[in-house]
Parts: C-alpha cells; structure tokens; sequence
C-alpha cells in the first residue's frame, strides 16, 4: 500500500469446535476497531468481521488480529455450574507501506538558482549549461524515469530507474540569446509498482519540478559600416558688385572711391612727379642748345643780335 492509503482488514473467524460458542469478539493490536456481524457461533459456523486503517508509517507494517468467544457451562459432579471454558485464537496481517518519493534539483552553470537573485550572470550568446540532479528519496524502486524542459532543452539521462536512495545527473544546454532574467523548469516523472486490488502491479506515477534562474547580460552593440555618400556640387558664379566707396569725395575726408586713398596724398606725388618731369625736360633742352653752339665762337654780348646769357638758370 501506500503511504496515506487506507488499510482494509478483515478477521474470519470460525467455531471450529463441537459445541456453540458466546460472547464472540475481535480486536486488533494497532488499535483497529473491528466490527463482526454476530456475537455466538454455533459449532463450525463462521462470521466475518472488518476493520480499516490509514497507513501513515512508511515500510513494514504488522497487525495482530485476536478473537475470544466462551464455550457453554456445564454441570459439575456435585451439581454446581462450571462456567464455560473461554477459547481464544490470533493471527497477524503483514503489509508493506509504500513512500515514493522523486526529488529533483535543478542547476544552472553550477548554481541552485531557485529565485531570480541567486541566478548567476552569464553573457549574451554564451551557452548556460543545466543539470538535473534526480535522487529516489522513497523506499520503493522506481522505473520508467524522463525529465523534461519548458523552455526545449533537450536533457538527456544516463538511465530510466532508480533503486532506493540512488541519484543520477540529467544535463542539458541552452544559449543565452534574450537578455534580461531568464527562467526555465525541470520536471522529472516516473513510476512505482503499485499493486491494485486484484493483486496486479500499476503504475504509481511520481513527478517532481525544480526552476533555475539566470541574468543574461546584455548584447554587445552591433558595429555598423556607413557608406559616404557624395553630392556633386554646381558651381555658382555671382557677380561682383562695384564697390561702394567708403567716403564720398564730398564729405571731405579726402579718399579715392575704389581704394580708399588720400586725395591729397595722391594730388602731391601726381605734382612732384610732374615738376621733376618738366625740370629734366627744360634740363634736357638746355644741354641740346648748348651743345649746338660748340665749335662755334659765342657771339660778343656786344655785337648787335647776341643773346645774353649772364642770366642764371633757375631750377
């Protein structure tokens, strides 16, 4: 049976005697109360009694069930009353209380990450390998063991049964590839040998769950190549506009209109340039008129038609 399972009893009780038999009662040692359908049996009668009991104690359990019945009185030589003599008889029930039990824990790169703050950190891309520890905590053998994944990691085990106390490791893997916590659930099932009530053996289905968090951290930024892009340029030409001249020759400040130039400046070096000119022109035509009258006799300041010269040259 299993554990928290209800126990059955029945006591058959015969009179296996020559004579009947009163006061006939059943009772238990583990304290089952027993209930039989009649108190006297008549010589070679039999009854059935019942009773019931919740297996609340894991492995091997043994009851003892006990009757008592009281055979007739009977008249002594001297005439006195002899009580009638009180037959008992006990036998024992066996039963084997079944506690299976499947334990999993699940892991994620080495860490029992039970709730998101004892995930470990892992790196976008990079590959979170699980394990699944699956142990027989019961007292039964169990077969036909899988584990499985919610998020679709194939998890593979190194064998489908368990003997009592053994443990085997499930692994599996997965790559980081959302970032953000991340969470998934290991759940492991598997079968006892339950017998039903005709005596053959079913499955006794067990399951058990365990979740693993991680943080993923998140992706690296994605380099990006730009292409430049080139727009031809037309040229455009403007026109120069004249320039306006700084200070109209009017207000008196004296500048030529395209330079900015002092008229005055100007005006004196145009003058200087002007009489040097006409010095070395009256220069020039001197030496030519003197030099026309070489070899010649200069004519008397005396004589009537000469030209005086005794006047200075003034430059």
């Amino acid at each position: 049976v299993q554990i928290g399972d209800t126990m059955s009893f029945t006591y058959l009780v015969t009179n296996t005697g020559n004579v009947p038999l009163t006061a006939v009662a059943v009772s238990d040692d583990q304290g089952v109360i027993v209930t039989c359908p009649l108190s006297e049996l008549g010589a070679g009668q039999s009854m059935t009694c019942t009773g019931s009991a919740v297996a609340d104690t894991a492995g091997p359990y043994t009851n003892v069930g006990s009757v008592a019945g009281t055979g007739p009185s009977t008249i002594a030589t001297d005439g006195g009353i002899v009580t009638g003599q009180t037959v008992t008889d006990d036998n024992p029930a066996n039963a084997f209380v079944a506690d299976p039990r499947i334990t999993l824990v699940k892991s994620v790169n080495g860490a029992d990450a039970n709730t998101p703050d004892q995930g470990p950190n892992v790196d976008f891309g990079s590959t979170m390998n699980f394990t699944y520890l699956v142990t027989n905590a019961g007292n039964v053998v169990i077969t036909s063991i899988v584990v499985t994944d919610d998020q679709g990691v194939s998890v593979s085990c190194p064998r489908a049964v368990l003997a009592v106390g053994e443990s085997m490791t499930c692994t599996g893997s997965s790559a980081a590839l959302t970032a953000g916590p991340y969470r998934n659930i290991g759940t492991v099932k598997g079968c006892w040998a339950k017998l039903s009530s005709d005596g053959s053996e079913t499955c006794g289905p067990l399951s058990a769950t365990d979740p693993a968090h991680a943080n993923v951290n998140a992706a690296p930024p994605t380099p990006t190549t730009t292409t430049p892009t080139t727009t031809p340029v037309t040229p455009t030409t403007t026109p120069t506009s004249p320039t306006t001249p700084t200070t109209s020759p009017s207000s008196g400040g004296g500048l030529l209109p395209s330079t900015g130039s002092n008229v005055w400046l100007v005006t004196m070096l145009a003058g200087l340039v002007v009489l040097v000119g006409a010095v070395m022109l009256r220069s020039t035509r001197l030496r030519t008129k003197l030099g026309s009258t070489r070899g010649r006799p200069m004519p008397s300041m005396r004589e009537p038609g000469a030209v005086s010269v005794a006047s200075p040259v003034r430059w």
